[in-house]
């Protein structure tokens, strides 16, 4: 790759970041990310409280998943029924 390339490449994605970052949702709202640390997912799923859905979907996948984690695929079919306030734990392993 040439360099005036690379830098063009970087100017794009550093921009693609600043607008991503300044139309983030504040803290506190429904839409804000926001990380949590594992005992409080697990906590949560166990409880019913949260989903905990694996960010993968393909075969491999299917026999590692986390107790009590749904595919991606499950849980775009599911998430019409959900209730808006319902807090989903998305997690990549």
């Amino acid at each position: 790759m040439k360099i005036t390339s690379f830098l063009r490449l970087s100017a794009v994605l550093l921009l693609a970041f600043l607008v991503a970052t300044s139309c983030a949702a504040p803290k506190g709202s429904p839409t804000a990310i926001e990380r949590i640390d594992v005992m409080k997912a697990r906590k949560m799923v166990r409880s019913g409280d949260a989903i905990l859905v694996c960010s993968y979907d393909d075969d491999r996948c299917k026999g590692m998943l986390l107790e009590d984690a749904i595919l991606k695929s499950e849980f775009e079919s599911r998430l019409p029924s959900l209730p808006k306030t319902q807090p989903i734990i998305f997690y990549c392993a």
